[in-house]
């Protein structure tokens, strides 16, 4: 999956428009039109790391989508797929609960990475 996709998939995932993320990181909305239509490779970190909060992704991740170096040392433009095991069983709503709370031990395990 690419870092524009990533971006629009989670942005409609937490029911915002691209004037709610421009109104809550001050990133322009036509910028994050051409963020997710992919037409930027490699946004600053700034603004990486705005969008990760916002979104609830992981920083890392995004890092790696836009082609840099992570503290891992790799380059990846890569992002992990496929669903994980386990929630066959589960409703859809149980399911997005469930990544919801994947996505917020993330965003705690970012907090406590840049807090100390």
């Amino acid at each position: 999956m690419t870092l524009g996709r990533t971006l629009r998939n989670a942005r409609k995932q937490v029911g915002k428009t691209l004037r709610d993320i421009e109104g809550t990181t001050g990133i322009s909305n036509g910028y994050l039109s051409q963020l997710e239509s992919d037409h930027i490779k490699q946004p600053s970190p700034r603004h990486l790391y705005k969008l990760a909060d916002v979104l609830r992704l992981d920083y890392e991740e995004l890092m790696q989508l836009a082609g840099y170096v992570t503290p891992a040392g790799s380059i990846s433009r890569h992002y992990p797929t496929g669903e994980l095991s386990g929630l066959e069983g589960l409703t859809e709503e149980d399911k997005q609960k469930v990544k919801a709370y994947i996505q917020d031990l993330r965003a705690a395990r970012q907090a406590r990475k840049f807090s100390g």
